[in-house]
């Protein structure tokens, strides 16, 4: 089964509850999907999503550039409203993580 690597991604992002060195060691080491633990994840992925919630992976143009240029940039992004607004020099943007070992980050685009 192929899969698009926003789609990847986004699964990987679920199933290791965005923490970095686990996606990446995923990504690096080939890591295979089966098409069940593709259902699965899409299935939970859609039971917690809402209308207003969107998604983009590092992989796509829309990803903020400013994002990517961090340290350890996140592989997905949850965010409503405007993304755009983040390339926009005069605002402050607040990076907010829900995992329990990982400190929020705050960042001044520059």
């Amino acid at each position: 089964m192929a899969i698009d690597a926003k789609r990847l991604i986004k699964l990987l992002v679920y199933k290791y509850n965005g923490v970095w060195e686990r996606i990446m060691k995923a990504v690096q080491n080939k890591e295979v999907v089966s098409e069940q633990e593709v259902e699965d994840n899409e299935e939970r992925i859609r039971e917690e999503e809402d209308e207003t919630v969107k998604f983009v992976s590092i992989v796509e143009n829309d990803y903020p550039e400013s994002i990517k240029r961090t340290w350890k940039p996140p592989f997905g992004l949850f965010y409503e409203g405007d993304l755009s607004i983040v390339e926009d020099k005069s605002k402050v943007v607040a990076l907010i993580t829900n995992i329990g070992d990982i400190e929020d980050e705050k960042f001044e685009n520059t």
